[in-house]
């Protein structure tokens, strides 16, 4: 799935569920791309935007540059044995031979939702799994694990040379950690990439006369995770902002 139809289908939902702009945007890693796309999508709908540690523009490219071929080949091995058993159900799902009701020794259709999941939560997974067609199913297996090819289409994808946000609310929280399992002899490496990172946070946040790129000391990736309370505050930062704005 591209990062155009998830805005399509985030537009969607909005519609569906009668909730009406102007919006303040949200957005985690690729969720980045999808704020980026709103926004060029209905510039007087988006009137604020909390990012956090997100893809942004070229992205991949700015990294491959930055990145040695000893970080490289780390970054490559790191492919979770999970991804071979995901092809193996969408095989299954597509030839036919995995169906639900039906025989299924790998488990491909009885997934364990996180247990952080509320209930109801699970249960609407549960119910959404259950109705979906064997190809759905296919195809939503097949997306998840094709992270890397899809990444390199969003980078591209956002590319808006154009784009100005006026004085627009915008906070770009930046993760300060690389991933914890980073070998230490790859650490010098991986601060080369971690500064192209940043200089793409920091030409989101000069979109806009009111951006502003913060560093999260201590946090990796996930910062909505690790420093939930910073992540709320940005945003209430952010919407009393673009209210006073447009009060």
């Amino acid at each position: 799935m591209t990062g155009l139809s998830m805005t399509i289908e985030h537009d969607g939902a909005l519609k569906a569920g009668h909730i009406k702009g102007p919006y303040v945007t949200a957005g985690l890693s690729l969720g980045g791309d999808e704020s980026l796309l709103q926004a060029d999508r209905e510039p007087t709908q988006v009137v604020g935007m909390v990012l956090l540690d997100p893809s942004f523009p070229d992205q991949v490219a700015r990294e491959q540059e930055a990145e040695t071929p000893a970080l490289r080949a780390w970054d490559e091995s790191r492919a979770s044995p999970f991804i071979p058993l995901v092809r193996k159900c969408a095989a299954g799902l597509r030839a036919g031979t995995l169906r639900p009701g039906g025989p299924d020794p790998d488990g491909c259709l009885h997934l364990q939702w996180p247990p952080n999941f509320p209930p109801e939560l699970r249960a609407a997974l549960d119910k959404a799994l259950a109705e979906a067609t064997p190809d759905a199913i296919a195809s939503g297996m097949e997306t998840m694990i094709e992270g890397a090819r899809l990444n390199r289409q969003n980078s591209k994808l956002v590319i808006n040379p154009r784009r100005n946000y006026g004085d627009m609310p915008l906070v770009v929280l930046s993760a300060e950690l690389p991933p914890p399992d980073l070998p230490p002899q790859l650490r010098a490496d991986a601060t080369r990439v971690e500064a192209a990172e940043r200089r793409g946070h920091q030409a989101i946040a000069a979109l806009s006369t009111r951006g502003v790129e913060r560093l999260v000391p201590g946090s990796p990736h996930d910062i909505a995770s690790y420093n939930p309370r910073l992540v709320i505050d940005t945003i209430d930062e952010v919407v009393d902002e673009a209210r006073a704005k447009h009060r």
